[in-house]
């Protein structure tokens, strides 16, 4: 499946919400030993409160691991599956399953919205340094008009997707779809991005441009930002 796609995209159905709702359906969420509390959240709950930040160098992989309610591949919609699936023979580049996808939320420190989806899906396809035009314009078409309604990117969430897509391509780290995030689970995130040559600098400056193109989006006003001079000393 195309970069990190299927995990948390499908973390709940769309919502006609102004805050554009992450797509957790909490009625599908299993119950996982990594994740007691937050399956008690509803869907809206869940999307407000869930935020990694890049400001958890000191927590660990797993730590944050422990705030997600778990899904299984099963829960997923079999067209997004279809696509998105790493297990399928149609799968884009950049597949990973759903623990991989949460692991690379973390990772970029960003939520469950639509509009953190389609960063993360962007990225993660944009990072593999191989992605073809015709592949990203595939699924972009796919996403915007023939997934079920649900699972649909809108328009200002495709421009997001877009970016990502060259932020991924362009910076430091590499195939990060093919990183063994089980081996990672107790390492502390600073020590885990710094190994992958995740650029804390290079994605607060991609969240500033992605700011300026949504300015007014719940997801955009939650978007980490670089520490100020007091905070950082």
């Amino acid at each position: 499946m195309p970069s990190g796609f299927g995990p948390n995209r499908c973390r709940s159905k769309r919502m006609n919400d102004i805050t554009a709702l992450p797509r957790i359906d909490m009625a599908k969420v299993s119950r996982d030993p990594l994740v007691p509390a937050a399956s008690q959240l509803s869907a809206d709950e869940f999307a407000r409160q869930w935020n990694p930040g890049l400001e958890n160098d000191n927590e660990t992989l797993e730590d944050e691991l422990k705030k997600l309610p778990g899904m299984t591949q099963a829960d997923v919609h079999f067209m997004v599956r279809f696509f998105e699936n790493p297990e399928s023979r149609f799968a884009l580049k950049g597949a990973v399953d759903l623990f991989n996808h949460d692991c690379i939320h973390i990772i970029l420190g960003r939520g469950v919205q639509n509009q953190d989806e389609a960063f993360v899906i962007g990225f993660t396809m944009g990072n593999t340094k191989q992605l073809g035009f015709w592949e990203g314009t595939f699924f972009r078409i796919v996403s915007r008009y023939f997934y079920p309604k649900e699972y649909r990117f809108n328009r200002e969430e495709i421009r997001i997707l877009k970016l990502a897509i060259q932020f991924g391509l362009h910076c430091s780290a590499s195939k990060i779809h093919e990183v063994n995030f089980q081996s990672l689970l107790y390492d502390k995130l600073g020590d885990i991005r710094a190994r992958l040559k995740i650029d804390k600098e290079a994605l607060y400056e991609i969240y500033a441009q992605e700011r300026m193109i949504l300015p007014n989006s719940d997801a955009s006003q939650r978007l980490p930002h670089r520490p100020a001079l007091s905070e950082s000393t």
